[in-house]
Formats: structure tokens, sequence, C-alpha cells
């Protein structure tokens, strides 16, 4: 895909006038589902929906606005079926380093090199899900973590940059 073609469709994806409109397996298509956008497999790469399927960037976070009624066919979801939805891009929370913890300020997530798996904020410290280099906008801070190995980080949400 093109760089300005996926310009455009991430602009779609943040306008309330213009959502952006995907095709998701049934499981999925329900309002206030959140997922992260995947990659096609090989299955996918000879399907003529193939464009509308993988039509968001891969890695990034969305939830569900609204169910339309159109369904087509898929050889690879359980449901052999998947279902146009309107989509927008979802916030998350995360643990940062509380020197980027400023409302408004911009940052990527990076491995913060802990391997304490047994942390109860392990899960908002380490970003196995996501693609990183993108960039973030610090839209709330919540407020501090207890951090075992004593490091100084925050509760945060955050949203896509533009």
């Amino acid at each position: 895909m093109q760089q300005n073609e996926l310009s455009r469709l991430q602009g779609y994806a943040k306008s309330e006038n213009h959502p952006a409109v995907t095709l998701l397996g049934l499981k999925l298509a329900y309002p206030g589902c959140e997922y992260i956008q995947g990659s096609p497999g090989e299955e996918c790469l000879r399907c003529k929906m193939l464009n509308f399927c993988y039509n968001l960037p891969a890695g990034r976070r969305f939830r569900v606005r609204s169910v339309r009624e159109s369904r087509h066919n898929c050889a690879i979801h359980d449901e052999g079926k998947v279902q146009a939805v309107e989509v927008e891009p979802a916030g998350f929370y995360a643990g940062v380093e509380a020197g980027f913890a400023i409302p408004g300020s911009t940052l990527t997530l990076e491995d913060p090199g802990c391997r304490k798996v047994d942390c109860p904020n392990f899960s908002l410290c380490h970003f196995h899900d996501l693609v990183t280099g993108i960039k973030y906008i610090v839209e709330d801070v919540q407020g501090d973590l207890v951090c075992p190995l004593g490091w100084k980080r925050k509760r945060v949400r955050l949203v896509y940059a533009q």
C-alpha cells in the first residue's frame, strides 16, 4: 500500500463524519469490540476481499463503532464469513517512565528491559502486541505505578498520534 493511501485511511479512521470501514470475522463484529489490526496471511493474498480486510495499519488498536449489514465469505474465519464494520482508533493504558508521562506529549513505546513477569504491572509496561516505532500522545496521566525494581513509572492513557 502506498504511503499517501495509508495516510488517507488513517485520517478517515479519526474522522467522526467518515469512519473507517473494514471487514472483521463475525466473532469480532460487534460494537465496542477492540482488536489489533493484523497482517494478511498466505490464504488472504489470493482473496478478492484482501483490500477491504487489510485497509488499516497493522499493529494498531481499533474499536468497532457500528456494524453494517454487508457480509462476505471468508476462508480463514471459523464462521466462514466476515462482516463490514465502522471502526475508530482505540486508546489504551500503558506504564511509561515518569518523565514521559506529560499530558499532550508524544512518545514511542519501547521494551523497558524488566523481566519480572510476576509484577502486577507487567502487562502495562510491556507492549508485545504493538508495533514499535509508532508515535502516541499521552491523553491522560492516571498516577504512579508501584515497581518492584524501584523504577519511577506512571499509568497513562495513550492515543495514536496522526
